[in-house]
């Protein structure tokens, strides 16, 4: 069994995005705001494994 796409709240988009990329090795694949006070970025790791990066300052748990 391997993970192909996993969705993570964070509080801090910048640290997260850091750690992902500098210290997991991931690339950003893409970055949207599909709403106010909402951020979405996609990171691409081996293969075709993502990972989704939700930050959303209007509701704690995501979209």
């Amino acid at each position: 069994m391997k993970v192909k796409y996993a969705t993570i709240i964070v509080e801090d988009m910048d640290e997260s995005i850091k750690f992902y990329t500098e210290v997991m090795g991931l690339e950003i694949d893409s970055q949207h705001n599909p709403q106010p006070g909402a951020t979405i970025t996609l990171l691409k790791g081996e293969g075709d494994a993502m990972i989704e990066l939700i930050k959303n300052t209007e509701n704690e748990t995501g979209l």
